[in-house]
């Protein structure tokens, strides 16, 4: 519907989900609408349990034009991100190989959350500086930086290959982490520890 708010096309991708079976693949004026509610072309959805948040009754699964099904986040597809929002996500997209090294490297000797102990949905969080302070600082400096889509079609990287590097190496001078786990981690926010 052109003109629509995004209150609205919200609420139409909420009430259509609920309209969909647990488990089930999205019928395909059902599968219709949501692409063009998200502006993503897909070949299925299915509406699904949120391994992250339990309590999610819309969590929705998507299988992308390459056959790969992985979760997607509609609510973001409908607001569409600021440009500076997105540029963050691209400068997170391109350490979160680094980030999850760190996890990945720790967990032989910390297998739970530094605040409550939860060995449940282990992330790795900035401490001391936060992420958007180092993001935001290295933008500053760099800008213009220019993304794009990525060679296998999901998601954006930074255009220049040399940019990247500059920042990847800069952000893994600029970073300490923590464990935390994925509650804990949304709880805090960008708050400096």
């Amino acid at each position: 519907m052109k003109g629509e708010t995004k209150k609205a096309k919200t609420k139409r991708c909420q009430d259509l989900i609920d309209s969909q079976r647990m488990g089930a693949l999205f019928g395909p004026e059902a599968l219709a609408e949501f692409m063009g509610l998200t502006g993503e072309d897909l070949l299925a959805a299915k509406r699904a349990k949120n391994p992250r948040y339990p309590n999610d009754p819309r969590h929705v699964r998507v299988q992308w034009p390459d056959g790969e099904w992985s979760e997607m986040s509609w609510t973001k597809r409908i607001e569409k991100p600021n440009p500076t929002t997105l540029l963050k996500k691209v400068l997170r997209n391109e350490v979160q190989t680094d980030l999850d090294d760190f996890r990945d490297a720790i967990a032989g000797l910390l297998r739970f959350c530094a605040k409550c102990q939860s060995e449940d949905d282990l992330t790795t969080d900035h401490t001391r500086v936060p992420f958007d302070a180092i993001a935001e600082e290295w933008l500053a400096r760099n800008a213009p930086v220019e993304i794009e889509k990525c060679p296998d079609g999901i998601g954006y990287r930074i255009t220049r290959r040399d940019q990247a590097a500059a920042w990847i190496t800069e952000h893994a001078g600029k970073s300490t982490y923590q464990i935390l786990c994925r509650s804990c981690n949304a709880s805090k926010g960008a708050r400096i520890s």
